[in-house]
């Protein structure tokens, strides 16, 4: 007999219902383990870098195109402006500065004085200027008059608006201003001091007004209005982009590049955070005087409090992906969260989309009016779309026979588990879950004769042996 015939004897050929059970053994084993030399890693981690580096610009660009180009927003703003007290002293002394400027105040006093007191309408008025400063004070602290000042910015804003974007017919692009106009501050304060009705005669047109755009910085205003809201666009798209372009090309270690992606979140939220501290410490510092410092300080807080939302913002979507990255991990935690999971994806898919679904479009309403925000929106809402659709694959792959009734079993054996360990979990290989589940497997295989008993025992020993090696999450 030769040599292959009695091989082909001792060992005859396996079946093909033993090739495809030991390579479906093999594939489900190869599949569960990350690739030994991950491809791109080194371009995953170039394009979260430069994302990270866009997305502080974009939330720069953001906040200057809503503060600046938003009449919503700056009427927001300017109306807790004008409540902080600090700020109040400010424009109360530049009111009265002005009218002191502009009308003789000792001389109207002469006049409205009676004629033993006239001599003295010279002191008077020097020493009225405290009073008349404290007087503006409460005017501007009185809920009408901030009211006056919200309608004066927004009017002053939306003609701002009109004439940088070319809105509407009764906006001239020729010898147009744009202004803010305190002359009536100027002329409640001369009231409050006795100087008769006749003051706002007196004061020159244009006593108090704060010029905000003159005709001659028109082209200037408009080319840097396009450029905000075209940064703002680009910078914000180009963030999720790249990280959406990291995830697509990281294979087989999409996890971690989405918690690598929240933490960039939580990077530039934080960066945006710092810078701002710092700006506002050096601008300041460097631009204000010694008495107007405390007023410009609170300018800044104020003026930058939609800068810190639109941090918070990100951080919170940061937060989202980390939570992504969790559910998608080889974590023991994760993947009971997968099973606990696993039924409702696979037999309500409808609902589980229609829920997204519906969230999602009530979060694209709320951006309606930008057309920024709904773009970007609408790019998150398909990446958790995406997202959802590959949980629901990755835990019916895993768990194909979970159910709902399970589950009250499970947790109450966890509980139980928990309450004999004095309330202290026990941390196990993250591994340790997966490693059980494709024994199990293997063992079904050889029971159904797909797998010899040589053939099963090499599969365990070499799953036993790499999950021994295998790093545990401790």
């Amino acid at each position: 007999m030769g040599g292959a015939a009695w091989w082909r004897e001792i060992v005859p050929p396996p079946s093909a219902s033993r090739i495809a059970g030991c390579a479906d053994s093999l594939a489900y084993v190869a599949d569960a383990a990350p690739p030994a030399e991950p491809a791109h890693t080194g371009l995953v981690k170039a394009l979260i870098v430069v994302a990270a580096i866009v997305g502080v610009i974009a939330c720069f660009s953001v906040w200057v195109e809503r503060q600046a180009l938003n009449t919503d927003d700056w009427v927001n703003t300017s109306g807790r402006l004008l409540e902080n007290s600090e700020i109040q002293k400010a424009l109360a002394n530049y009111a009265v500065d002005q009218l002191y400027a502009n009308v003789d105040v000792s001389a109207e006093l002469h006049k409205t004085l009676p004629k033993n007191f006239k001599p003295i309408s010279g002191p008077a008025a020097s020493g009225l200027r405290s009073l008349a400063t404290a007087g503006a004070q409460k005017v501007l602290a009185t809920s009408r008059f901030q009211q006056l000042w919200r309608d004066a910015n927004r009017a002053a804003h939306q003609t701002l608006i009109n004439i940088v974007e070319n809105k509407g017919n009764a906006v001239s692009t020729s010898g147009g201003e744009v202004e803010l106009r305190l002359r009536p501050l100027i002329v409640q304060v001369s009231d409050q001091l006795g100087l008769g009705g006749n003051i706002a005669d007196k004061l020159p047109p244009d006593a108090g007004n704060l010029k905000i755009l003159r005709s001659d910085q028109l082209g200037l205003a408009q080319t840097i209005a396009r450029l905000i809201r075209g940064l703002a666009l680009v910078a914000s798209l180009l963030t999720v982009g790249l990280l959406a372009l990291a995830i697509y090309l990281s294979r087989g270690y999409r996890w971690i590049t989405v918690l690598a992606s929240g933490i960039a979140f939580f990077v530039v939220g934080v960066v945006v955070l710092i810078l701002r501290q710092v700006a506002g410490h050096v601008l300041v510092r460097e631009l204000a005087s010694e008495t107007a410092r405390p007023a410009a300080d609170a300018a800044w807080s104020i003026g930058t409090s939609l800068l810190v939302s639109i941090a918070h913002e990100v951080m919170v979507a940061g937060a989202f992906f980390v939570v992504a990255a969790w559910l998608a991990s080889p974590h023991s935690s994760s993947v009971a969260a997968r099973r606990a999971l696993a039924p409702v994806l696979r037999d309500y898919p409808v609902a589980v989309m229609s829920v997204l679904g519906i969230v999602g479009l009530i979060w694209l309403l709320d951006a309606v009016g930008s057309t920024r925000a709904v773009l970007l929106r609408l790019v998150l809402i398909a990446l958790a779309g995406y997202g959802v659709f590959d949980l629901r694959r990755k835990a019916i792959a895993e768990f194909p026979d979970a159910t709902l009734g399970e589950m009250p079993a499970r947790i109450k054996s966890r509980l139980a588990t928990l309450r004999q360990r004095g309330g202290r979990p026990v941390r196990e290989p993250a591994r340790e879950d997966q490693r059980l589940e494709r024994l199990e497997r293997l063992t079904s295989l050889r029971e159904r004769g797909a797998l010899t008993d040589a053939e099963f025992e090499a599969e365990k020993a070499s799953l036993l042996g790499s999950g021994a090696s295998a790093p545990s999450d401790q």
